[in-house]
């Protein structure tokens, strides 16, 4: 049966952000050595089998496993507050005969019937200016149909100024700066775009294309781990795809602090946390240099950025944004402010860096 990880809070309602980000108090980091001591010295089951033996589960797919997702992206995101102060992610109200007149002017732009959509864009927005979809749709025909950005600019602000929290105005700002030339308005804007919703697909496809241009290098390869730890009939089995390269040599010693974390019940029904995560990469790192160093080996481009992003004091950043964001589209979301502004300098250095 596969293996399911639950996090320890839901993240739609965030009663424990602190402690489930591990960003408060948290007890000592256990070494790569004490992780293998533990796991050697346990009465528990631990077992290694090959990832070809596990044919239910691709290698592709161990990072599903490991994070499954636990909560959907929030179309028209608010941040709301509890009675206890934490935050919570909303919905946007916007009103229904608003949503009505929206969809009737989708249609008719559908049907390039543009002059007459725009109206009705117009007229969904008299309804209500929360309707501000209405404000990126009348951008979009400004933009792609009258070849106008800097009118198209204007209304995605507009949509900007209703809510912040949502990824797609940002989006939308930069490329109507794109096409305007103003290449470093692009940039900021593809940046807030890419903080509040890391690696979504479709703006990592329009950056992707558009790198010369910007004049960015954009870090397309998410974390995917190649070795997978789950418990099988009482048993913890860790699945490796070789045992022959310092790379999978290095996720050896991932896999078994996860099935430390599993086997020996250090977090409540296995519960995923982020004192875990990095026990485990730590031990990922650790035995990457170690075998770098021994073997001499070729040094391996994604290790050693990830080695980069521990030495630069960003795992806490680089979890929350390509691990935890896996699991919680919306994450960053729920953030303290001074956490966001981290996270946005980890995108910076290592996500969207920009070029000399």
């Amino acid at each position: 049966m596969r293996r399911t990880i639950r996090v320890a809070c839901i993240l739609l309602f965030v009663p424990c952000l602190l402690v489930s980000l591990g960003l408060a108090k948290e007890k000592k980091l256990r070494s790569c050595s004490e992780i293998w001591t533990i796991l050697l010295a346990s009465g528990k089951s631990y077992k290694i089998k090959p990832s070809a033996s596990l044919p239910e589960i691709a290698l592709s797919d161990y990072a599903k496993a490991y994070f499954p997702l636990q909560g959907e992206h929030v179309l028209h995101p608010v941040i709301e507050k509890k009675a206890d102060g934490s935050p919570a992610i909303g919905k946007m109200k916007i009103d229904p005969a608003a949503l009505r007149q929206f969809s009737q002017a989708d249609n008719v732009f559908m049907n390039a019937e543009y002059d007459k959509a725009m109206r009705l864009y117009q007229k969904a927005i008299a309804l209500s200016e929360t309707c501000y979809d209405a404000y990126l749709r009348t951008g979009d025909c400004f933009l792609f149909v009258k070849k106008d950005p800097q009118q198209a600019l204007a209304y995605y602000k507009k949509a900007l100024a209703v809510n912040p929290n949502d990824y797609r105005p940002h989006f939308f700002c930069g490329n109507a700066c794109c096409a305007l030339g103003d290449v470093a308005q692009a940039r900021r804007h593809y940046l807030e775009a890419l903080v509040l919703k890391p690696r979504d697909n479709t703006l990592m496809a329009v950056l992707e294309k558009s790198q010369a241009d910007l004049h960015v290098r954009l870090q397309l390869q998410t974390f995917a781990p190649k070795a997978l730890a789950r418990m099988e009939q009482g048993a913890v089995t860790i699945y490796l795809a070789e045992k022959k390269s310092i790379e999978d040599v290095a996720w050896l010693s991932y896999a078994a602090a996860k099935a430390v974390h599993i086997g020996e019940k250090e977090q409540p029904d296995d519960a995923w946390s982020m004192h875990d995560e990095k026990e485990a990469i730590g031990c990922l790192l650790y035995t990457y240099r170690s075998q770098l160093e021994k073997k001499k080996a070729k040094p391996v481009a994604y290790l050693e950025r990830l080695y980069r992003i521990a030495n630069g004091g960003l795992i806490n950043e680089f979890i929350i944004y390509e691990i935890m964001a896996q699991m919680y589209p919306d994450v960053v979301l729920v953030l303290s402010e001074p956490m966001k502004q981290s996270v946005k300098e980890y995108v910076k250095r290592f996500v969207f860096v920009a070029e000399p």
